[in-house]
């Protein structure tokens, strides 16, 4: 019904009218590597898929501008990115800003959004080379949160500030806590930096630095992060390393998320190649939940596949393997064989 109403408010095509916007993202395990055939154990980057069809991602909305002003809201569902993280299937808003242009180089912007941390995290799901994220990105990244972004830059500098509730509500704050995030980047050459597939004349790379603070009822946290991603001809390559520290704070009103001061720790490597229409890729991830433990949180995953772009890109269809190898504690079969296909407008 949700998403019914949202097309109805679309208005009809005209000159200022606001752009749609759709997305559409189904999975297939071809196989998957069962420790058990009924119930797989929980482990950070595994959805525990078994053989069959999966809808990753589903959205809809629009979005627009009318002079300084711009807006958007797009509605949607997602799996979840792995058993550790809560299943929600439930129809939900992924978007739902207003922006306002006070200077050509400054821009506010209030509502449901990103915050600004983490490159993997703020390119496009639909811009997504294996259409899902690396485990750092899913764990060590805020993603989506209510609050007000200030951005602006000039020469290829890049500066983004936001203040948010952190608590993942779309209905207000329940704590004084506030999560403020901010991010800079620099970035030079000619080509989109927001993307990896496609062919480049020359060099177009981005570097970025970003660092967060969360306050919450009971737990600190405190997140550092840093980046790159270069396109060079036909060649993309984004590197990324994020941490997170947290800390208990005051637990009389709630347990803390962890008992003492923990710190989590992720890097990532992708490299990719534009041949035409497709796009084969790498990508190695490694996580490490706690750096003070040696378990099933201490991980290593590669993931190779490849990715026809067609029809302009509104259509893109791949597969690829996913290897999961635990570093710490007790080693589980759980590779996976995966076919996408993705739709978008």
């Amino acid at each position: 019904m949700l998403l019914a109403s949202l097309v109805c408010l679309i208005p009809a095509a005209q000159a200022d009218a606001p752009q749609p916007t759709v997305l559409v993202q189904t999975w297939a395990t071809a196989w998957d590597q069962d420790e058990n055939g009924q119930s797989d154990p929980s482990g950070y980057g595994d959805p525990e898929d078994d053989p069959g069809f999966k809808l990753r991602r589903a959205r809809l909305g629009f979005e627009g501008a009318e002079g300084p002003l711009h807006y958007g809201i797009v509605v949607g569902m997602g799996a979840a990115s792995d058993g550790m993280t809560a299943e929600d299937d439930n129809v939900r808003v992924v978007d739902a800003y207003g922006g306002w242009q006070l200077h050509s180089h400054l821009a506010v912007r209030a509502g449901v959004q990103k915050v600004p941390f983490g490159r993997e995290q703020l390119l496009s799901a639909s811009e997504l080379t294996f259409q899902e994220r690396s485990v750092a990105s899913n764990h060590l990244t805020p993603g989506r949160e209510l609050g007000v972004v200030a951005a602006g830059g000039s020469a290829g500098l890049s500066v983004s500030m936001g203040a948010f509730n952190g608590n993942g509500s779309l209905l207000g704050d329940d704590n004084a806590g506030v999560l403020l995030a901010t991010r800079a980047s620099f970035s030079g050459g000619d080509g989109a930096t927001d993307r990896t597939f496609g062919h480049v004349d020359g060099l177009a790379w981005s570097v970025g630095v970003n660092a967060l603070y969360d306050a919450d009822v009971s737990t600190n946290e405190l997140g550092l992060g840093a980046d790159l991603l270069v396109r060079a001809g036909d060649l993309s390559v984004l590197v990324e390393g994020l941490s997170l520290a947290l800390t208990p704070a005051d637990t009389a009103l709630a347990d803390p998320a962890v008992l003492g001061e923990t710190k989590r720790l992720g890097a990532t490597v992708q490299l990719g190649y534009t041949v035409g229409d497709w796009e084969p890729a790498v990508r190695a991830e490694w996580f490490d939940e706690d750096t003070e433990a040696e378990d099933n949180g201490d991980l290593l995953h590669v993931v190779a596949g490849v990715t026809g772009h067609f029809l302009e890109d509104a259509v893109r269809a791949g597969a690829g393997f996913v290897r999961r190898e635990e570093l710490g504690g007790k080693s589980i079969p759980n590779d996976t064989a995966r076919i996408w296909l993705q739709f978008r407008y």
